[in-house]
């Protein structure tokens, strides 16, 4: 599996489900995963 990170520290992505639907049309079913990261 190749992983890549996106990390931006100036952006804020509220997730809701049509994002993650979108998302995963456009990426494949299967190659997105969210993780939740506290500060």
């Amino acid at each position: 599996d190749e992983t890549t990170n996106l990390d931006m520290p100036e952006v804020t992505i509220n997730y809701c489900p049509e994002l993650a639907s979108e998302l995963s049309n456009i990426l494949g079913e299967g190659n997105l995963r969210f993780e939740q990261r506290l500060m």
